[in-house]
């Protein structure tokens, strides 16, 4: 998949340098990591992307934040719970999946 041009149009023109950048570093992402049966989500922590994108994790929150309300991306909270206590896992890594 190619980076969709939908950045760019007038729909996302309101969009900050750091979603922009977020977006096609996911873009990225997805074409390294959606293999397998489910090919439409991948995982990445928050530790990841910060490394990945430059970012502080206050920016990268920002920024996740912004992206969320754009029909770009579908951002949610992975990870796991444990059946015997119903508590959710130490690690909570994000999925993501690229709609645009």
């Amino acid at each position: 998949m190619e980076l969709s041009r939908a950045i760019f149009d007038d729909d996302h023109k309101e969009l900050s340098r750091n979603a922009r950048w977020l977006f096609v570093c996911l873009n990225e992402m997805e074409q390294r990591r959606c293999f397998g049966t489910d090919k439409d989500w991948f995982l990445c922590t928050n530790e990841e992307l910060c490394e990945i994108t430059g970012f502080s994790i206050n920016t990268l929150k920002a920024a996740k934040a912004e992206l969320k309300q754009t029909d770009l991306v579908e951002i949610s909270r992975g990870g796991w719970k444990f059946s015997s206590t119903g508590k959710s896992g130490i690690k909570q890594p994000t999925v993501y999946r690229i709609l645009r």
